[in-house]
């Protein structure tokens, strides 16, 4: 819970109260104020030991809930050697994998590990595939139909036709005969310039009548 005003502090304290029944533990922490929001990633090989796979710039609003991702074309050093730091010490206790951690960075420059993901992470998919893409600029999105599972199918096919979208998954809705269930879709736009990407979803939410 992240509050900006007094009425979603007074919110947060009653959610507070409600909750006292289900834990001995609260935290409660003072609000960054960030400026860049990372999610660096790691992951622990037998023979080459800790690799630095890249990171990603979260996409969340203004109360922290995740959208997704683009890729990070600049990273300060700090971030990469916090997470590493971190990745050390969950190898150092026997980590084998995977793991992404969630770095921010203040206006001071200061930076905070937030969450550690011992994991695969949304954006690990668009870290390890970035040799198939093309263009400088990534974005990892989901999508959700609006009703029409065809018309969404079909947005989606002529964007990857164009070679502009990589699919990763596609969880089809139609597949229940018995209720309407939207479908929902999981990919990395691909271009040139974070002005293309733009572009490319624009025409993508109005074709697939989003």
């Amino acid at each position: 819970m992240i509050c900006y005003n007094e009425q979603e502090l007074n919110e947060a304290i009653a959610r507070v109260e409600k909750a006292q029944e289900a834990t001995k533990t609260l935290i409660i922490e003072q609000c960054i104020e960030a400026v860049d929001n990372y999610c660096v990633q790691y992951a622990w090989h037998p023979d080459e030991g800790i690799i630095y796979l890249g990171a990603a710039k979260q996409l969340t609003n203004e109360y922290g809930f995740y959208n997704g991702n683009v890729n990070a074309l600049e990273v300060p050093e700090k971030v990469i050697e916090a997470g590493r730091k971190i990745m050390e010490n969950g190898v150092s206790q026997g980590f084998i994998g995977i793991a992404g951690f969630d770095i921010l960075v203040d206006a001071e420059g200061d930076v905070y590990a937030i969450d550690l993901n011992f994991r695969q992470n949304g954006s690990t998919s668009m870290l390890l595939l970035e040799p198939q893409l093309t263009g400088k600029h990534h974005k990892f999105y989901s999508y959700f139909a609006n009703g029409d599972n065809e018309r969404f199918f079909n947005a989606i096919s002529s964007f990857v036709e164009q070679g502009v979208l990589y699919p990763l998954s596609y969880y089809d809705g139609d597949w229940y005969e018995d209720q309407h269930v939207n479908s929902r879709f999981a990919c990395i736009w691909h271009a040139d310039s974070e002005a293309d990407i733009r572009a490319y979803e624009q025409q993508f939410i109005e074709m697939a009548g989003l």
